[in-house]
C-alpha cells in the first residue's frame, strides 16, 4: 500500500513540474521590488530602494530579502534563483506532509501533499518570484517539530517570524493552540519546551523591531502601513476560493465540528484549524490585492486540506468517499481558469512594462519616474523611482496619499497606468488620476505618448502607462526659478 502511496505521490509531483513548466515566464511584478532590495543591499547600498534615499523597509519579506541578497553576492541572477528556490521550497512541502502522514491512521490524511501539488494555485506562486515557497517550508517544519516535540520547532520557529510580518502570531498561535489541545498532561511532561517555543520567536521579534526601530525608524515594515486595511472584499475573495474547493470545504467544516464535540479527538487538526482561520483574519485586514488567487493564504492550504481529509477518512462509507475523494481532486484544479487569467493579464502588463523599461533606459543614469508598479521598471533600469502606490515610499505609507506632494516632487516623467480613451486618458488607479487632476499638472507636465504591448491600440481599453514629461520651464515658474538657459 505504502508503494502506491509514493507513486501517487511521484504523480502529483510531475503533475506539479507541468504546471511549472507551463507558467515559468509569469511572476509577480512586487517580487521585483524584494529583488531591488536584495541587490542593493548585496551592493552595499544598505536597504533601500534608491541608492543614495533614506533606508524604507519597502518590502514584507526581510528573510526573503537576506537570502536573495546572499545568492547575488555569489553571482547567482536574483530572478531565476527566486524562481527556482520556490518551485523547490513547495515540492519539499509537499513531500514532507505525504512523510508525516503516510502511516497516519487517518485514512486520507497522507494525501494533504499530494492534493497541495496538484491544485495550479501552489504553482502559480511557486514561480512568482515570492518568499511563499520558503513560508510553506518554515510552516511545517514548525507544526511537525512541536507536534514531534523536537527542539528544530526553535529554528523554525525564529525564521517564521523572520520571513513574514505576521510570523511571529502564527508562530505564538501554533505553539499555544498545541499546548492547549495537549491538556494539562502536556504541559507538565514538556513545560519546558513550550516555554521555549514562546520565549524564542518572542525574543527574536523584539530583536527584529529594534533593528527596524534604529534602521528605519518604526517598529514594522513600511509595507504593513501602505497596505493595512479592513476590506469585505478581502473576506470575499477568500470565501470566492473556498467554493473553488466545495467538496473540501465541507468537509474542513465536518472535521472542526468533529474534534469539538469529542467525536474523534486530534490534538493536530484543533491546530491546523485554528492556525489556518488566524490568517484568515489576518488576510482580511490586508489590501484585497493581497488575496487575489490566495496569495499569502496558500502556504496554509495543507493545514486546510489535512483537516478536509481527516473528516472524509472518518466516514463509514468506503464506496461514497471515494467518489467524494475524486471530486475533491478534480475541484483543485478548478481554479486553473483563474490562474490562467492572472498569467494572461501579467504577460500583457510585462509586454507595456517592456516598452516603458525601453524608454527608461533611453534616458540618463538617474533619471528620475514617478509610477505605481515599482517592480520591473526600477530594476530592470537605472532610475531613481517614486512609488505612487507607497510601498517603498515612507510618506505615503505612513501620512496617507497627497497628490500635490507627489506632483511636487516634479519626477522628469509621471508613468500613469490606463489608456487613451476616446475623448480623454482614462486613468486606472485613484492615486495616479488625482495627480492629473491636481492644480498645475497640466502646466508642469506633457503627454508625450503611451508604452503598451506591439500593436496595441491605445484608445481601447487596456493596462498601458501613459508617460507625462516635465515642462521644464513651467516647473521653474511654478517654483519661482528662472529659466534655466
Amino acid at each position: 500500500m505504502n508503494d502506491d502511496k509514493r507513486i501517487l505521490l511521484a504523480v502529483s509531483a510531475v503533475v506539479y513540474l507541468i504546471i511549472i513548466f507551463l507558467l515559468w515566464d509569469y511572476s509577480i511584478d512586487d517580487a521585483f521590488v524584494t529583488f531591488r532590495y536584495a541587490e542593493n543591499l548585496s551592493k552595499g547600498s544598505g536597504f533601500v530602494f534608491n541608492p543614495g534615499d533614506k533606508p524604507v523597509e519597502g518590502y514584507s519579506n526581510f528573510l526573503w530579502v537576506l537570502i536573495l541578497s546572499l545568492t547575488y553576492s555569489v553571482g547567482l541572477p536574483t530572478y531565476t534563483t527566486a524562481k527556482v528556490l520556490g518551485v523547490i521550497f513547495f515540492l519539499i512541502t509537499g513531500a514532507v506532509w505525504f512523510l508525516y502522514f503516510e502511516n497516519s491512521p487517518g485514512k486520507y490524511m497522507w494525501l494533504t501533499g499530494p492534493f497541495f501539488l496538484i491544485t495550479p494555485i501552489t504553482a502559480f506562486w511557486a514561480v512568482s518570484g515570492l518568499e511563499l515557497g520558503l513560508y510553506a517550508f518554515l510552516l511545517v517544519g514548525l507544526a511537525l517539530a512541536i507536534f514531534r516535540k523536537s527542539l528544530w520547532s526553535l529554528a523554525f520557529g525564529a525564521l517564521l517570524v523572520l520571513v513574514r510580518p505576521e510570523g511571529f502570531i502564527i508562530a505564538l498561535v501554533l505553539v499555544v493552540t498545541g499546548l492547549l489541545a495537549g491538556g494539562r498532561s502536556i504541559w507538565r511532561q514538556k513545560k519546558k519546551f513550550y516555554i521555549l517555543n514562546i520565549i524564542v520567536p518572542a525574543v527574536t521579534m523584539t530583536l527584529l523591531i529594534i533593528f527596524r526601530m534604529v534602521v528605519f525608524g518604526y517598529p514594522m515594515p513600511n509595507t504593513f502601513y501602505a497596505k493595512s486595511t479592513f476590506s469585505l472584499y478581502s473576506l470575499t475573495e477568500m470565501l470566492k476560493m473556498s467554493l473553488y474547493f466545495l467538496p473540501l470545504t465541507a468537509f474542513f467544516a465536518v472535521g472542526i465540528y468533529r474534534v469539538t464535540r469529542k467525536a474523534e479527538y486530534d490534538m493536530r487538526i484543533i491546530v491546523f484549524a485554528v492556525v489556518l482561520l488566524c490568517m484568515v483574519v489576518i488576510n482580511c485586514t490586508a489590501h484585497p490585492v493581497m488575496n487575489i488567487n490566495l496569495r499569502y493564504l496558500t502556504a496554509f492550504l495543507p493545514f486546510y486540506l489535512a483537516v478536509a481529509l481527516f473528516a472524509l477518512g472518518s466516514g463509514d462509507r468506503r464506496k461514497l468517499s471515494r467518489l467524494v475523494l475524486a471530486f475533491s481532486a478534480i475541484s483543485l484544479m478548478i481554479p486553473a481558469g483563474q490562474v490562467y487569467s492572472s498569467v494572461k493579464l501579467e504577460r500583457k502588463i510585462m509586454e507595456a512594462q517592456t516598452e516603458l523599461i525601453e524608454f527608461v533606459k533611453s534616458k540618463p543614469p538617474g533619471t528620475t519616474i514617478s509610477l505605481t508598479d515599482v517592480g520591473r521598471v526600477p530594476y530592470y533600469t537605472d532610475a531613481i523611482c517614486y512609488d505612487l502606490w507607497g510601498l517603498t515610499s515612507e510618506d505615503i505609507a505612513h501620512t496617507y496619499f497627497n497628490p500635490l506632494r507627489e506632483l511636487r516632487r516634479f519626477p522628469e516623467y509621471f508613468a500613469l497606468v490606463g489608456y487613451l480613451g476616446q475623448d480623454r486618458p482614462m486613468i486606472r488607479f485613484l492615486n495616479d488620476r488625482s495627480i492629473t487632476k491636481s492644480q498645475g499638472f497640466d502646466r508642469a507636465y506633457d503627454f508625450i505618448g503611451a508604452a503598451m504591448p506591439p500593436g496595441a491600440n491605445p484608445y481601447s481599453e487596456g493596462y498601458y502607462y501613459l508617460i507625462y514629461e516635465k515642462n521644464r520651464r513651467a516647473v521653474d515658474s511654478m517654483l519661482n526659478i528662472s529659466p534655466r538657459r
